[in-house]
């Protein structure tokens, strides 16, 4: 064997261990790297969900908890506070929740569609959910739902066909059932002096707020029959108003 095989059988095992430390530390580093993937997984899987809640089933939600709500907010449901704001949303199946935005939000008005996520809690004996940042605020929708006095529903109904106008009532008579097909009937009038116009509050809605005298924020959709000169109003959703 020549002086060049001897120096390569000589350096073998040097090598061999370098190769060896390497190979170890790859091990490591992979582990390491495996490790870390379960735990983001681990964590995404175990994430905590929030329990989808319609605005006027807040009251009823432990406080703790966290939850979805998605709403239309209130004409005058923002009341802007220092840095913050707390927001009145009203719910498609009656009802309302409020809602304590930790942040000042920039593009937010009456009418406006919009999912929160945060906490329930309990602040001076009122049910509220808390929504720490801007991410868990979602607008979903800014489609127009105007304003109307019942006297411009009632008088030009034509005008609110494609909408779902907003509009401030006193309820007039305590609702009554509509019949097997559910939902119940009410009158409701602007004011003492003001026009009237039936209600329909279609099946599945809580009622429970609509005894006579109430005064209620709804949000409707205009129905007319011109032939017979028929307008009613039926209720997508509604809350009570501050002066109620």
């Amino acid at each position: 064997m020549d002086s060049d095989d001897n120096q390569g059988a000589f350096l073998s095992p040097a090598r061999d261990a370098r190769t060896m430390e390497r190979n170890h530390l790859v091990l490591l580093a992979c582990a390491s790297l495996a490790a870390s993937s379960l735990l983001l997984i681990a964590a995404v899987v175990n994430q905590e969900r929030p329990l989808e809640v319609a605005p006027g089933k807040v009251d009823g939600v432990e406080v703790g908890t966290l939850v979805a709500v998605e709403g239309v907010v209130a004409e005058g449901g923002i009341r802007r506070l220092d840095g913050c704001a707390l927001v009145t949303l009203v719910g498609a199946g009656g009802g309302s929740a409020r809602a304590f935005l930790a942040f000042d939000p920039d593009d937010l008005g009456p009418g406006d569609t919009v999912r929160v996520v945060g906490t329930v809690q309990l602040y001076k004996g009122s049910v509220e959910v808390l929504v720490p940042s801007e991410g868990e605020l979602e607008v979903i929708s800014k489609e127009p739902r105007p304003w109307a006095s019942l006297e411009e529903l009632v008088g030009e109904p034509w005008r609110y066909w494609t909408v779902q106008p907003r509009t401030c009532v006193t309820v007039a008579s305590t609702p009554v059932p509509a019949g097997p097909e559910g939902g119940c009937w009410c009158v409701v009038r602007s004011g003492d002096a003001g026009p009237s116009v039936a209600a329909f509050l279609p099946g599945g809605m809580d009622a429970a707020g609509w005894e006579e005298g109430a005064r209620l924020e709804l949000c409707v959709r205009v129905r007319h029959d011109a032939d017979r000169g028929l307008v009613y109003l039926e209720v997508v959703g509604w809350t009570g108003t501050r002066d109620a």
